[in-house]
């Protein structure tokens, strides 16, 4: 059940780690990721960013990169090369929201 997190696009908020705030204040970094966690509600975030993938796990999120989520789906069959045409308009679609939930 695919689910875009209620801030997106040009309404998104930052996961924390963006212009150097985990090297600068880590702390406050997953204190943000926290934040956007809420929206989350528990569930898988895919993201296409590693910085975000990486501090939204450091608050305790379950967080997958989307190229290893269509790998995933690509090894399980649940996707084929044939489909990919359309896969490739939804990864394109998706980057632009950063990160979003199933």
């Amino acid at each position: 059940n695919f689910q875009e997190m209620q801030r997106t696009k040009e309404f998104s908020w930052c996961c924390g780690s963006g212009v150097g705030i985990k090297t600068y204040a880590p702390k406050l970094a997953v204190q943000i990721a926290e934040e956007r966690l809420k929206e989350a509600d528990s569930r898988l975030i895919i993201s296409a960013c590693p910085y975000c993938e990486s501090n939204l796990k450091d608050a305790g999120a379950s967080v997958i990169d989307l190229a290893e989520l269509y790998a995933k789906l690509l090894q399980s069959g649940a996707a084929t090369e044939t489909t990919s045409e359309s896969l490739k308009t939804f990864i394109l679609n998706m980057t632009s929201l950063l990160y979003f939930v199933i």
